[in-house]
């Protein structure tokens, strides 16, 4: 029975030990209150919360604290990669982490590191012992002094002062984009119009755009286009009107990223020309270009959001009446002053 006795005392203080161990590692795991506000892909707060627990901290999402973390998550795509910009706003402090991962998996473990590193400062400052706010006794008055001694002659040694180091450069945090995403692409296109004279017109264009970071700011876009007449003639002579101009227009997305419409201006020259044939000898006219364009596109991904198909349709107007005439003053066209044009092409973004 002794022995019996002598086993049961050990086992109770092994269990003792190990539940105060559990315990302590328990109380010891630090939490972090905290209003989640994430943008972007990747937004599982399960998975994020299970992150953060296998390294040693707690993630309690709130929905309104005075003393809760502010945790803003903003996540995008650059070159295949995602990224996520990370902002902590706690009392009196304001920190930005910037994150870059291949997956979704890979990317909450590296905001769960964060996140874990953050709790673990938060829990050092908080367990920082404060100053004592004790009053202190007064002490007695001081004795009357004794006389003082006579100073001994000492040697005087020079002092050497250190120059002052500059402070360090500070570091700007970046502010993440209000839109994420690619902001730039170029691409080009081949175009189809009809109804400015009584044939097609087809040729192709090159435009680049630009999309800024504010939401409420219209993209801009930039191109050339060229467009050549196809089997048009007047009195029985074959007639080659060609049309060069440059674009400049804005554009705003409709509803999705994917759909965006605007308005351009289209400057240039426009060049005809006819072949000699039976019916008299050929000739030339050029003249100014000017139109305005109301396009519509659809950008279409192609195996990456890197990568666009664009299908497009535009009205198109010239307001001056275009007479193309011979030197002999033989008409040499006949212009419109409305086309519809469409369109195909491929763009990349960066």
């Amino acid at each position: 029975m002794p022995a019996l006795s002598r086993i049961v005392a050990a086992l109770s203080r092994a269990l003792v030990g190990a539940w105060l161990l559990v315990a302590g590692h328990a109380a010891a795991a630090p939490e972090l209150d905290a209003l989640i506000a994430w943008q972007g892909e990747c937004d599982d707060r399960a998975a994020l919360r299970a992150e953060i627990q296998a390294r040693g901290a707690d993630l309690n999402e709130v929905v309104a604290s005075d003393t809760a973390v502010k945790l803003g998550i903003v996540v995008r795509q650059s070159a295949g990669n995602l990224l996520a910009d990370i902002e902590l706003t706690a009392a009196g402090s304001h920190e930005s982490r910037h994150v870059e991962a291949r997956d979704c998996l890979a990317l909450r473990r590296a905001v769960a590191w964060v996140l874990g590193v953050f709790a673990e400062e938060r829990a050092a400052a908080e367990r920082t012992p404060q100053p004592s706010t004790a009053v202190f006794p007064v002490p007695p008055p001081p004795a009357a002094p004794a006389p003082a001694p006579k100073p001994a002659t000492r040697q005087l040694t020079p002092r050497v002062t250190r120059p002052e180091q500059p402070p360090p450069p500070r570091v700007k945090a970046t502010r993440p984009c209000a839109a994420p995403g690619p902001r730039f692409s170029l691409g080009s296109e081949l175009l189809l119009g009809a109804g400015f004279v009584r044939a097609a017109s087809l040729g192709p264009a090159l435009i680049g755009s630009y999309r800024p970071c504010a939401r409420w700011w219209p993209g801009f876009s930039v191109g050339v286009s060229e467009l050549v007449s196809l089997g048009y003639e007047v009195d029985a002579r074959a007639i080659r009107l060609e049309r060069r101009a440059g674009q400049l227009g804005a554009w705003l997305t409709l509803g999705l990223p994917e759909l965006r419409g605007g308005l351009s201006l289209e400057a240039g020259r426009l060049h005809a020309a006819s072949t000699t044939s039976p019916a008299g000898p050929g000739g030339f006219s050029n003249a100014l270009w000017l139109a305005f364009a109301a396009p519509l596109e659809l950008d279409v991904p192609l195996f990456s959001s890197a990568l666009t198909a664009n299908l497009g349709v535009s009205g198109v107007y010239a307001p001056l009446r275009y007479v193309l005439r011979y030197a002999t003053a033989g008409e040499l066209a006949r212009l419109g002053h409305f086309e519809l044009r469409t369109a195909i092409g491929l763009s990349g973004h960066f």
